[in-house]
């Protein structure tokens, strides 16, 4: 026990030194627009005034879309105790396209974040205005603006015999091309070596993805194809960039993922990918750690503001479909709870010591599993 408890401090050590946000003293203050992917209909970004010193601001946040809206808001440094009253410190515009917010700052040196919440199934636009206090006589004026995208994936149906190409921009993943036969079962048609679907039959819908700007994604959760006395889930992972030199892999959160990353969102304006790769090198840290230790592990518990998670490594080690320079891989995840559980998923890609992470980290809920017999 006291071996655990001594590399949980550690870890807890550890991960605290990695969201510290330092800012040297003079520093020109300026403004960052942090986003995440659209996912279910909803998203979090954060504006980040970074700088020092700040001693309050004057805030206007725009969203410009089919049907994005601001539907929430909070603030951190604010010097009300990081809690916004609607009508006084913040006013979300009747059409929930503008957020207009003021405060002062509880600590000048540490700039500021004011995340927010958002509805949305399309991508949408974020602009920003902000009029930044440096002191009670001084200010500076700063803009910025941004995209953001949704989780795209287009489902057509295709007539018997090949499907060449996806759409520009879009790939089709191995057993993304199938139709439901009788006793609700499902038939796929082959994937080729060039990336195009053989004997391809009537009635068949072929799903396509949104490649991903860096190349690797998780892009999807489905059933597994293989029969399970438990529940399960499948995750699958695709990169654009393949080398037999990388490692590759997928990391599985189980628990509060979408708790853990607001609260870094909220008070370290972190993304999910930049938090991804950081919650990876605490992963490997605290398991070097362990294992210098003497400690047999499996997973890694990371706490913030009392979300819980716990974090395992997948590494890639089978081909669900390969071709030139594309490789696409799965992971299957069996729930053995008594309850439901929710897991994430994200890909990870290491070429020598750069680590890439998945921009898009999938959550799903998973059954109870089947009770162990006694």
């Amino acid at each position: 026990m006291k071996k655990t408890l001594a590399l949980l401090i550690c870890l807890a050590m550890l991960f605290t030194a990695l969201s510290v946000n330092v800012f040297a003293a003079g520093t020109a203050p300026d403004i960052e627009i942090v986003t995440n992917s659209i996912s279910a209909g909803k998203t979090t970004f954060a504006v980040k005034i970074n700088g020092n010193p700040v001693a309050g601001v004057d805030i206007k946040v725009d969203v410009a879309g089919d049907d994005a809206k601001i539907t929430g808001v909070s603030a951190k440094n604010f010097d009300v105790a990081n809690t916004l009253t609607s009508g006084e410190d913040y006013k979300i515009s009747d059409d929930k396209k503008s957020l207009h917010a003021v405060g002062l700052q509880k600590d000048t040196t540490t700039g500021e974040i004011i995340s927010l919440t958002a509805d949305a199934t399309k991508g949408f636009t974020i602009s920003v205005s902000c009029d930044i206090a440096t002191s009670g006589t001084n200010k500076v004026t700063k803009s910025a603006s941004t995209t953001i995208t949704a989780d795209t994936q287009i489902d057509k149906a295709v007539t018997g015999g090949t499907v060449s190409k996806p759409e520009e921009g879009y790939f089709i993943p191995y057993g993304s091309v199938y139709k439901e036969i009788a006793g609700g079962k499902y038939t796929y048609a082959d994937k080729d070596t060039d990336g195009s679907f053989k004997n391809v039959q009537d009635g068949m819908t072929a799903t396509q993805f949104k490649v991903p700007a860096n190349g690797l994604c998780t892009f999807g959760i489905s059933n597994s194809l293989k029969e399970t006395t438990n529940p399960s889930k499948q995750f699958g992972n695709y990169t654009n960039s393949y080398s037999s030199t990388n490692n590759y892999g997928t990391m599985i959160i189980v628990g509060d993922w979408t708790g853990f990353k607001n609260w870094y969102l909220a008070n370290k304006g972190y993304s999910d990918a930049s938090l991804f790769v950081k919650v990876y090198n605490a992963y490997r840290n605290a398991m070097q750690k362990a294992e210098t230790s003497g400690i047999k592990a499996d997973y890694v518990k990371l706490t913030a503001g009392g979300n819980e998670i716990h974090v395992y490594d997948v590494p890639q080690t089978k081909v669900m479909w390969q071709g030139e320079g594309v490789l696409e891989y799965a992971v299957r995840v069996i729930n053995n709870y008594k309850e439901d559980t929710v897991y994430s998923a994200a890909a990870y890609c290491i070429s020598g010591e750069t680590i890439t992470c998945s921009n898009e980290v999938l959550t799903t809920t998973i059954g109870a599993g089947k009770p162990s017999a006694n």
